[in-house]
């Protein structure tokens, strides 16, 4: 599911059976757009099943994208080590 709260997209993953774990020192993959429909780079923290997406930006995202690109090296897994796939809330 998607929501936002401010300055912050929320993603839930509620078909993960326990928590998301980041490869590597940050979670790489995300942008954020807001009213105006241009997607930036975002920073994204996980916290157990969910992960929060902010972007200098974007001050009120609507939308959120991961790993949306021609050749993604997304670092992002479920604890059980099965990668999220890409995917995106907007239908633009």
């Amino acid at each position: 599911s998607f929501e936002t709260k401010g300055e912050k997209a929320i993603v839930r993953f509620e078909n993960v059976p326990t928590e998301l774990i980041g490869r590597g020192n940050e979670v790489k993959e995300f942008e954020a757009a807001g009213a105006d429909r241009k997607f930036y780079p975002a920073k994204a923290v996980i916290k157990k099943n969910t992960v929060e997406v902010k972007c200098k930006q974007v001050s009120r995202p609507v939308a959120v994208r991961f790993a949306f690109s021609n050749a993604p090296q997304p670092n992002l897994f479920s604890k059980e080590g099965l990668p999220v796939t890409p995917f995106r809330t907007d239908d633009w």
